[in-house]
């Protein structure tokens, strides 16, 4: 029980930072939709980004992963940099040419293994496409 207490307050904690990292990056560039659109857009609710602000409340993984998906498409809209520690959804969704089965050649997935997508083994088979990098088929 104590390993579950611990646990979960801090992957909370990353994931509210994350989405405050987002906001921040897409406020701080002068980008013109308020905190409260932004916040019906991710959670229905006009207040949801000032409570990541204030570290209150909670929300679930289905919220986290809307918030993520409303700020890549805010960042594509206003081609803002994504941070590089924060997993993009797009980015899955669409892998980079290297890494395309269509290249014809054997490609690799980041880990070394053979990718998915060239019909090759994996040892990361069981990991969910947002998480491997590589599109879901």
């Amino acid at each position: 029980m104590e390993i579950y207490t611990y646990f979960v307050p801090m992957m909370e904690r990353t994931l509210n930072k994350h989405i405050l990292r987002l906001w921040r990056g897409y406020r701080d560039d002068g980008n013109a939709l308020s905190s409260a659109t932004v916040s019906k857009r991710i959670a229905g609710d006009a207040r949801f980004l000032d409570r990541r602000e204030a570290e209150t409340g909670s929300f679930t993984a289905r919220i986290y992963d809307n918030a993520i998906a409303v700020f890549d498409e805010l960042y594509r809209e206003n081609d803002l940099p994504w941070p590089n520690d924060i997993p993009r959804p797009s980015l899955a969704a669409n892998p980079p040419a290297s890494t395309s089965a269509a290249s014809g050649s054997d490609t690799k997935a980041p880990s070394g293994e053979t990718s998915l997508k060239t019909g090759g083994t994996d040892a990361r088979a069981d990991v969910p496409p947002h998480f491997s990098g590589e599109a879901a088929e």
